[in-house]
């Protein structure tokens, strides 16, 4: 990762991830090396996911300062009320460190 990042880098673009819902090492993206990460709920296509899933996505991307890729398909717009969800999501400081 650390190639890629600087390769990156020397070209002076940000080295952005967007890691499946809860992806091994989604909470250590800075760590890690990424300027950027955005978790995704990975509930737009799926049936079978709760609408929980969305608030679960929204309490970690606070809690490990990610910002949120969320697909919209007829499923999950206009009757899940997900504007609600979104916009009680702060929009996280990653200079913060991170608590849990």
């Amino acid at each position: 990762i650390a190639y890629a990042r600087d390769l990156v880098h020397s070209h002076g673009m940000k080295f952005f991830w967007i890691p499946w819902y809860q992806a091994g090492g989604f909470a250590d993206w800075q760590e890690v090396g990424f300027d950027i990460a955005c978790m995704q709920p990975n509930y737009a296509f799926n049936d079978k996911i709760p609408v929980s899933r969305l608030y679960d996505n929204a309490g970690y991307s606070m809690i490990f300062a990610l910002m949120i890729l969320m697909s919209v398909t007829g499923r999950s717009a206009p009757s899940l009320g997900w504007a609600a969800i979104v916009s009680t999501t702060s929009i996280p400081d990653t200079t913060s460190p991170k608590t849990v």
